[in-house]
C-alpha cells in the first residue's frame, strides 16, 4: 500500500510549501478585495452617482469570475506542457499587476500608479481593467497547483513525469485535502489581514504592499525549482 505524508512532502520538497503558500497568498488577496472595494469605489465617486456604483460594484466581481472562466481551460493545456511552478509564477506577477492597475499605489514603482489614474480616471473603469487582468492571472495561479504538488510528490518518490506511477491516486487524495486547506486559510485570513493594511494605510497604499508581497511569493516559486 503507497504510503503518503503531506508534512513530509512539504519539509523535504521547498516546491510543494510554495505551491501552498501560494494557493493561500492568492486567495487571500482575493479575500482582501471583499471588505475593502466597494468601500473604495463609494469614496471615489459623488453621493449622487452611489447608488449606481454600489451596482457596478456587483457588476466588478462578476467581472473577476467570468475572466477566471474564460481562461481555466487554457491554463489547463499550458500547465500541462509548461513547467507549473513557472506558471504560478508568472500568474503571482499578473495578479500584482492587476492590484497596482487597482489602486494608484506610491510604490512599489513612484509616480505610475498617479499616471495610471490619470490615464483613466473613472475609478470604475480602472477597476474593470484590472479585474480583467486578476481574472485570468488567478487561473494561472489556481489551476497549476495541483499538477506542482503532484511534480513534487513525483520528485520526491523518485519518478519521471511522464511515469506510469500506482501511487499517485493516493498522493492526489492527500495533496487535494491539503490544497482545500490553503485555500481555505487563505480565504479566511484575507478580509482580516487585508482590512487591517487598508484601514492602517488606505486602499492606495496597501495595493502597493499587495503588490511587492505577490512578487516576492513569485520569486520564491521560481527558486523553488531550482531544488
Amino acid at each position: 500500500e503507497e504510503q503518503c505524508s503531506v508534512g513530509g512532502l512539504v519539509l523535504a520538497r521547498p516546491g510543494a510549501l510554495a505551491a501552498l503558500c501560494s494557493a493561500a497568498l492568492s486567495c487571500a488577496c482575493f479575500g482582501a478585495l471583499d471588505p475593502s472595494l466597494q468601500i473604495y469605489i463609494l469614496s471615489s465617486v459623488s453621493d449622487a452617482h452611489a447608488k449606481e456604483a454600489t451596482s457596478a460594484v456587483g457588476l466588478l466581481f462578476c467581472l473577476v469570475a467570468f475572466c477566471y472562466c474564460l481562461a481555466t481551460v487554457p491554463v489547463g493545456r499550458i500547465a500541462d506542457r509548461a513547467a507549473p511552478h513557472a506558471c504560478i509564477a508568472a500568474g503571482l506577477v499578473g495578479i500584482a499587476v492587476g492590484f497596482f492597475l487597482l489602486g494608484t499605489p506610491k510604490f512599489p514603482i513612484p509616480y505610475l500608479g498617479e499616471a495610471w489614474a490619470k490615464l483613466l480616471p473613472n475609478v470604475i473603469a480602472r477597476s474593470a481593467v484590472a479585474l480583467c487582468v486578476i481574472g485570468p492571472s488567478a487561473a494561472l495561479t489556481f489551476v497549476p497547483s495541483m499538477p506542482a504538488l503532484i511534480m513534487e510528490a513525483r520528485k520526491r518518490n523518485g519518478i519521471g513525469r511522464n511515469d506510469n506511477w500506482p501511487g499517485e491516486e493516493v498522493w492526489h487524495d492527500s495533496l487535494s485535502g491539503a490544497l482545500s486547506a490553503a485555500w481555505s486559510a487563505g480565504a479566511f485570513v484575507g478580509p482580516l489581514a487585508g482590512g487591517a493594511v487598508v484601514r492602517g494605510l488606505g486602499f492606495d497604499d496597501a495595493t502597493g504592499v499587495f503588490c511587492v508581497v505577490l512578487g516576492a511569493m513569485a520569486a520564491l516559486q521560481l527558486a523553488s525549482m531550482l531544488y
